[in-house]
């Protein structure tokens, strides 16, 4: 893929559309373009191969926006990173498809929301954070995250079981990541 879309920039360049400083910045921009509709793409599909399409769009919704603050574990290389995003989609259906116990989904949803609250965000190589950012980005966590459970439980009254848990599920699934980043990050610092 780094192929062509180099092959796409060189182009724009002969074209006098693309200047040669701007090469990076399009190039990567691209890149990401390229990987986000790839993503939400095969999202789709895993979504429609189990059944859950609006679930799964809740889902990924609720995760993406809790992701965005919460930080956590990142992936060393694309293919990778590309890999685990995939993956938490088929954990969210096969999950979802299994239909676990309530009372194990709240069990879960309480360790999450203390994990969340105690440790979110985590900073990586990638986003590390000054004592303002982190503030600032703990208070945007707890905001999105009792937004969520409100969402979710607001849905449990309404008897749409499983748009509550598709919620619930992005939160417990969101406290895998900021455990796993925490534990790399701490495991690094040993070193």
């Amino acid at each position: 893929m780094e192929n062509l879309i180099n092959k796409w920039v060189e182009c724009g360049i002969k074209n006098s559309i693309i200047t040669e400083d701007n090469k990076e910045l399009i190039i990567y921009g691209i890149y990401q373009l390229f990987s986000y509709a790839s993503f939400v793409v095969l999202q789709i599909i895993i979504f429609c191969i189990f059944n859950c399409l609006l679930n799964g769009i809740v889902f990924l919704t609720a995760f993406i926006f809790l992701r965005k603050f919460i930080g956590g574990y990142h992936a060393d290389t694309r293919i990778r990173c590309f890999v685990i995003s995939n993956s938490l989609s088929l954990v969210y259906c096969v999950a979802n498809e299994i239909n676990i116990a309530e009372l194990y989904v709240i069990a879960a949803l309480i360790a999450a929301v203390c994990i969340l609250g105690v440790l979110a965000p985590v900073e990586n190589d990638n986003k590390r954070l000054s004592e303002r950012e982190y503030v600032k980005y703990k208070y945007k966590t707890l905001a999105v995250l009792f937004t969520e459970i409100l969402i979710g439980v607001v849905f449990k009254f309404l008897k749409f079981a499983n748009i509550e848990r598709a919620v619930f599920y992005a939160i417990i699934i969101g406290a895998g990541f900021v455990l796993g980043g925490y534990i790399k990050l701490k495991f690094k610092n040993v070193k």
